[in-house]
C-alpha cells in the first residue's frame, strides 16, 4: 500500500472515530459530569478544568485507537482491504447517522438532552436552539431578536447557525451571533458584545446555544446581573468562596473583603452585587500586580464604577498602607468591594481592624497554652481561654492583648449564649482576651461558635434534616428548611447559626405561637426575625430584643 494512501486511511478513521467518540464523551461524560460539578457548587474556573481533562481524555483515546487500526490492520504485510473499508463504511454510516440527528434539534433523541426554557427577567428568556417554527412563535410573542452562542467552528453549529440566520431572515427577527466555544475559551468578546445588547432593557431576547445548558447558563449569568426586576435594589445572596479565597463581610454586607476575582466571579459577584467602588491594595510598581490593575480597571470603565488603587506593601513584619485602607474603608458611606489577589495576613490585619482591634497590637506572636488550658485565637482582635495565673498577663500583653477581662456568665448559660454575649459588649478599640469560662471544653465550644459566625458555618456540621425535612445549604451564611424543634435549635445555636426567621403569611392565621418561638429561639443565644410575605415581596418584622443589638465584636 503506498504511503499517501496509507495516510488518507489513516487521517479519515482518525476525523471518523474522533468525531463519533467525541459526540459520545460530549453526552456521556463532560455533560453529566458539569451538571455534577455544578451541583455542587464548583466555581467554573475548575469546571472549566475537569472539561479540558476529558476533552483531553478524548484526543488520547482518539489517538489510541487510531494508532491501533494503524499498526494492527492497515501496516499488515497484506492489508485485508475489504476489512478496511468495511470498517470505514461502518464509521461512515453511523457518523452520517449521528451528524443527522445533530442537526435534527427537534427530534426526541436531542429534546430528551436539552435544557429546560426559563424566563428569569422580563427581558430575556433562555433556551435550547430554536428551530423556524420557534422562532415564528418568538416573533409572535414581541421578541426584539434572538442571541445565538452557536460556534462556527464546530461543524454542525455552522450549518444550524447559518440555517438560523436564514430563517430569521425570513420571519423578520434578528439573529445576533455571538459564538462561544464551551470550557477552552474564555468568550470576553461574545461576553461583553451581550452585556451591550442588554442595555437596551426595553427588548425582549431569546438566548440559546445548542442545548440551552452551557454556555447558555454563563451568558445568563452574566445578564442578570444589569437586569432589574423593578426600581428597589434587589438583595443579593453571596457566595462565601471564590476561586482564590474566602469572602469576609462587615456592616450587613455594606464592605466585602476577598481575593482577586476571576472572569466568572467578576461578574457574578462584582456587577450583582450592586458595589459602587472597587479598592484593590495591589501595588502598580509591581509588573506582576499591574497587569491585574490595568485588566480590572478596563471592567470597572465599562461598568462605571469607581476604581481605587490602594498599594499594601509588606516591609519587615509590617504592611505600609494597611493603616490608611482601613480607614479609607471604614469612612466610605456606600457599597465597597476590597481585594489584593490571594488572602495572606494583611486581609486577617484589616479583618480584624474592621471588628474593633487595631493595628498596633494585632498580628504578634500569641502563647497557644497557658498554664490552666488551650488559648484559641477567633480572630486577630479576640483571644478566649483560662483565667490567667500569676505573670500570665504580662505574657498575654506582649502578644499585644490590650484588655484581659473576665466574664460575668450567668449561671447554666448555653455556649451560643455567652458568644453572643461577648458580641455585644460595649465597644472599646483593642484585642481582647477573655476568660471565666466553666470549663476548658466550655470555651472550646464558644470559640468555634464565634468563628462560624465571623466566617461561614461547617456545612459538613449541619444536620441532614431539620423539622423531618431536608436542610437546603444555600451557602456557609444560609440555611434554608423547616421549622426547628427545640433540640435542634440548640444544635444549630451549637454549631454557629446566628438568627432564625420565620416566614409567615399576612393573610392567613398562625397556628404557631411566635412569642413563644422567639423565647425558645433566644434561649440558646440567636436572634429571631420574622418575615410576612406580602404581594409586593417580603416584609421584615425585627423584635426589640437585647439580643439585636450589636457591639464591637459582632458579625457584620
Amino acid at each position: 500500500m503506498s504511503r499517501v494512501r496509507l495516510l488518507i486511511l489513516t487521517g479519515l478513521f482518525m476525523g471518523l472515530a474522533g468525531f463519533l467518540l467525541g459526540v459520545g464523551f460530549l453526552f456521556q461524560v463532560n455533560v453529566p459530569v458539569e451538571a455534577f460539578l455544578a451541583r455542587q457548587g464548583t466555581s467554573q474556573t475548575l469546571i472549566n478544568a475537569a472539561m479540558i481533562g476529558i476533552i483531553i481524555l478524548w484526543a488520547l483515546t482518539t489517538a489510541w485507537i487510531t494508532r491501533w487500526f494503524f499498526r494492527k490492520i492497515l501496516c499488515r504485510e497484506k492489508p485485508p482491504l475489504l476489512v478496511i473499508y468495511l470498517i470505514l463504511g461502518i464509521l461512515v454510516l453511523l457518523a452520517t447517522v449521528v451528524f443527522y440527528f445533530l442537526l435534527t434539534t427537534g427530534s426526541p433523541l436531542i429534546a430528551r438532552l436539552q435544557g429546560s426554557v426559563s424566563e428569569p427577567a422580563e427581558h430575556f428568556t433562555f433556551g435550547p436552539y430554536p428551530d423556524k417554527p420557534r422562532l415564528q412563535e418568538l416573533k409572535a410573542e414581541g421578541y426584539e431578536g434572538v442571541i445565538s452562542l452557536l460556534s462556527p467552528m464546530i461543524p454542525f453549529e455552522k450549518i444550524l447557525l447559518e440555517e438560523e440566520i436564514e430563517h430569521g431572515k425570513q420571519i423578520g427577527i434578528t439573529i445576533h451571533s455571538l459564538p462561544m466555544l464551551p470550557w477552552v475559551s474564555e468568550n470576553q468578546e461574545s461576553i461583553q458584545r451581550a452585556m451591550e445588547l442588554a442595555e437596551s432593557s426595553d427588548k425582549r431576547y431569546y438566548v440559546h446555544c445548542y442545548l440551552g445548558k452551557h454556555r447558555a447558563d454563563l451568558i445568563k449569568r452574566v445578564l442578570m446581573g444589569q437586569e432589574t426586576e423593578n426600581e428597589e435594589t434587589q438583595e443579593y445572596i453571596y457566595k462565601t468562596r471564590l476561586e482564590r479565597g474566602r469572602l469576609c463581610f462587615y456592616q450587613d454586607s455594606r464592605i466585602i473583603i476577598g481575593p482577586y476575582p476571576t472572569d466568572e466571579e467578576w461578574f457574578h459577584l462584582i456587577q450583582r452585587g450592586q458595589f459602587l467602588e472597587i479598592i484593590a491594595d495591589l501595588d502598580p510598581d509591581n509588573p506582576g500586580d499591574l497587569i491585574w490593575i490595568i485588566r480590572e480597571q478596563k471592567n470597572c470603565q465599562e461598568m462605571g464604577l469607581k476604581y481605587t488603587v490602594m498599594p499594601v506593601r509588606k516591609q519587615g513584619n509590617e504592611y505600609q498602607g494597611l493603616s490608611e485602607l482601613a480607614n479609607y474603608i471604614a469612612d466610605s458611606q456606600h457599597k465597597v468591594y476590597v481585594h489584593g489577589f490571594l488572602i495572606t495576613e494583611k486581609n486577617h490585619l484589616l479583618d480584624g481592624f474592621l471588628r474593633g482591634g487595631d493595628f498596633e497590637h494585632m498580628g504578634k506572636p500569641y502563647p497557644d497554652r497557658l498554664q490552666r488550658g488551650e488559648v484559641f485565637r477567633v480572630s486577630y482582635n479576640l483571644f478566649l481561654g483560662p483565667r490567667p495565673v500569676a505573670g500570665e498577663q504580662d505574657l498575654l500583653k506582649k502578644a499585644g492583648i490590650t484588655h484581659i477581662e473576665e466574664l460575668d456568665l450567668k449561671e447554666n448559660m448555653s455556649p451560643a449564649g455567652a458568644a453572643t454575649y461577648i458580641q455585644t459588649l460595649p465597644p472599646t478599640r483593642g484585642v481582647y482576651f477573655f476568660y471565666g469560662f466553666p470549663s476548658p471544653d466550655y470555651c472550646s465550644q464558644v470559640a468555634s461558635i464565634l468563628y462560624n459566625r465571623y466566617y461561614g458555618l461547617n456545612l459538613d456540621n449541619i444536620p441532614p434534616s431539620i423539622g423531618g425535612h431536608a436542610v437546603d445549604r444555600i451557602t456557609e451564611r444560609l440555611l434554608v428548611g423547616r421549622q426547628p424543634t427545640a433540640a435542634e435549635l440548640r444544635t444549630l445555636a451549637e454549631k454557629g447559626v446566628r438568627t432564625v426567621v420565620q416566614l409567615e403569611e399576612t393573610e392567613l392565621p398562625s397556628d404557631k405561637n411566635l412569642d413563644l418561638i422567639k423565647q425558645t429561639v433566644e434561649a440558646e443565644g440567636m436572634r429571631f426575625e420574622l418575615l410576612y410575605r406580602t404581594e409586593d415581596g417580603l416584609v421584615c418584622d425585627r423584635y426589640d430584643s437585647p439580643i439585636g443589638k450589636s457591639g464591637p465584636l459582632e458579625r457584620q
